[in-house]
């Protein structure tokens, strides 16, 4: 390790400045910042030239070492703030500067809603005899094949509205877009609780100063303020729960597919009954499954799980009477984590859910 690595990395922000220490006779020496020293081994391990900074910053963050907190907030905050027009430039509205955004976004065209993958699995659980639509889903399922299925370019548009102007989201959108993620013909209650839901939407949660359960505005204001309100360990649990909601959804990608090939309909494929059914698991697997695990990627995925947990949290305060003990069942088990919740096995969460007292 030269002195010439070791300032670079200190003027890149990647290793904290020696801390000063006085001694006697006006004199002065320093020492290197607690756990520099292991952060130094690490960077001589990891880091190349030609990589970002930031996505080393991320990695080293990631791995638990004790990278300086102005970098580790800017890494996240640049994860966060994807190179969209602001609302109000040239006089358009949201609508007009997605629908610009999006065409010039990559992908459009070629990027599938159901990765090939989940569309494999799917085909195999229809060629075993099981339906994702049996009777007991379908009386619950008012909307069934109403929404237009989303195209990706549809669903690119959707997302750089929202991006720009949360206010775009409505239960009829969200519908469309979790039926567009479901094997067709399948029945999604979920989908249809958005469609026709029975008393106040999502979208009209709100708590006495203002605070709504979706975003009013302008989403990367929303996880801005999450990575500035964070602290750093509650920011480096995103990041973990980021890493392993990849592996959970790939983990019961291959256990699902290992009971089909035995002919065994297990705790894994009825677990991905569940998540179709009810949505946002199965959006959660499709998302882990098709995105490429970058640091940039992991930092935002990490940002919005923190959201989301910030959210359920909210919403458990002001509608105290939910049936929130779905959750040891409906969210997976990163996301029980983050709201503080520890995880159990899915015929455990059934049989709870089936002993709960109503009331």
């Amino acid at each position: 390790m030269t002195d010439t690595q070791l300032e670079h990395w200190r003027r890149v922000g990647l290793l904290p400045a020696n801390t000063p220490i006085r001694q006697g006779f006006g004199g002065s020496s320093s020492q290197p910042a607690p756990g520099a020293a292991d952060l130094v081994t690490w960077l001589g391990s990891h880091a190349r030239r030609g990589q970002r900074t930031y996505d080393i910053a991320l990695r080293a963050f990631g791995d638990g070492h004790a990278v300086p907190e102005p970098t580790v907030r800017a890494a996240f905050l640049s994860a966060v703030s994807p190179a969209l027009p602001e609302p109000v430039a040239g006089g358009k509205d949201a609508g007009d500067l997605a629908q610009d955004a999006a065409v010039r976004l990559p992908g459009r065209d070629t990027t599938a809603l159901i990765p090939q993958r989940i569309r494999r699995i799917d085909a195999r659980i229809k060629a075993a005899g099981l339906s994702f639509a049996p009777a007991e889903l379908l009386s619950f399922d008012k909307g069934r094949g109403l929404a237009e299925p989303f195209s990706p370019a549809d669903f690119q548009l959707m997302a750089t509205t929202v991006a720009l102007d949360g206010s775009e989201l409505n239960g009829t959108g969200m519908a469309a877009l979790v039926r567009s993620m479901s094997p067709a013909g399948a029945a999604v209650p979920s989908a249809s609780m958005l469609e026709f839901p029975d008393g106040v939407q999502a979208t009209e949660l709100a708590d006495d100063a203002g605070n709504t359960l979706l975003p009013t505005g302008d989403v990367r204001a929303e996880l801005r303020r999450v990575v500035e309100e964070s602290t750093l360990e509650r920011l480096h649990a995103g990041w973990m729960a980021a890493v392993e909601r990849r592996a959970w959804a790939l983990d019961l990608c291959d256990t699902v597919q290992a009971e089909l090939a035995t002919g065994t309909v297990g705790d894994a494929v009825l677990q991905w009954m569940m998540a179709t059914a009810f949505g946002l698991m199965r959006m959660e697997i499709q998302s882990a499954v098709h995105q490429r695990p970058t640091p940039h990627g992991t930092a935002c995925t990490a940002v919005m799980l923190l959201w989301q947990a910030q959210q359920l949290t909210w919403l458990q305060k002001i509608e105290p009477d939910g049936l929130y003990h779905l959750f040891s069942a409906l969210l997976p088990p990163y996301m029980l984590r983050l709201l503080g919740l520890e995880p159990i096995g899915l015929v455990d969460a059934l049989k709870a859910i089936a002993t709960a007292d109503p009331e």
